[in-house]
């Protein structure tokens, strides 16, 4: 079972890629998901309306809605082709659901800087940091 985290990250990194969330009345992309240490307003807003009305909300090019991936009959796991969250049962074949890379023909592209959660620099200095030996 994925976690709301989880599943908010999975909605983050497509859509970063492009792709849109379809909603029961409308389909919703965004130019930017990520402004510096937080995700945007924009992708905020959309992600509570997703997460109010699962059962109405996917991503484009998976097969399987938002209240689906919140149950116990799924998790997310690495797609092996892009290594980016892919739906995945937990119980019975792997390969169920296809990965939203499948159609996307300029992806996985190693040359340019993957989809990302958002990054406290504050934070990860300070651990960089902490890692430092002592002189």
């Amino acid at each position: 079972m994925a976690n709301k985290n989880e599943v908010k990250q999975y909605l983050a990194y497509w859509m970063q890629l492009g792709r849109k969330l379809i909603l029961s009345d409308r389909v919703v992309s965004l130019d930017q998901v990520i402004a510096g240490d937080h995700y945007t307003t924009r992708f905020e807003e959309i992600w509570q309306e997703g997460e109010a009305r699962p059962e109405a909300a996917s991503l484009e090019g998976a097969n399987i809605s938002l209240e689906q991936l919140f149950s116990a009959n799924y998790e997310l796991l690495s797609c092996p082709r892009c290594d980016l969250p892919l739906p995945s049962l937990t119980l019975g074949p792997r390969s169920a659901q296809p990965c939203p890379c499948d159609d996307l023909n300029l992806w996985p592209n190693f040359d340019t800087v993957p989809p990302r959660q958002p990054v406290n620099t504050t934070d990860q200095l300070r651990s960089i940091y902490q890692r430092l030996p002592e002189s």
